[in-house]
């Protein structure tokens, strides 16, 4: 369920993604997996989000690595003594 799902991203159009959704909704709701119940209403709260991705093509990849590399920086260091030293490693 959760491989056919991403399919979700291979769709065109925002119509056939939507409609895909929908289709695999229902089949999730319709089986008697517990889990994956509970997974897909958690995803209908994020539906507009996953439409929005689908629409524009964004996502904030480019803000997670940054964040990332921010955070090695951090472990590397064992911690700063101050902000400002942190910040400066950041810009260099």
């Amino acid at each position: 369920m959760k491989y056919n799902f991403m399919e979700i991203f291979n769709k065109l159009t925002l119509e056939e993604a939507s409609d895909f959704f929908d289709s695999c909704y229902e089949n999730v709701v319709k089986s008697n997996t517990e889990l994956m119940k509970k997974v897909a209403k958690t995803l209908v709260n994020y539906k507009s989000g996953i439409n929005n991705i689908i629409k524009y093509g964004i996502n904030n990849a480019k803000a997670e690595r940054f964040n990332g590399a921010i955070q090695r920086l951090n472990h590397i260091a064992q911690g700063y003594r101050k902000f400002d030293n942190l910040m400066m490693a950041i810009l260099f």
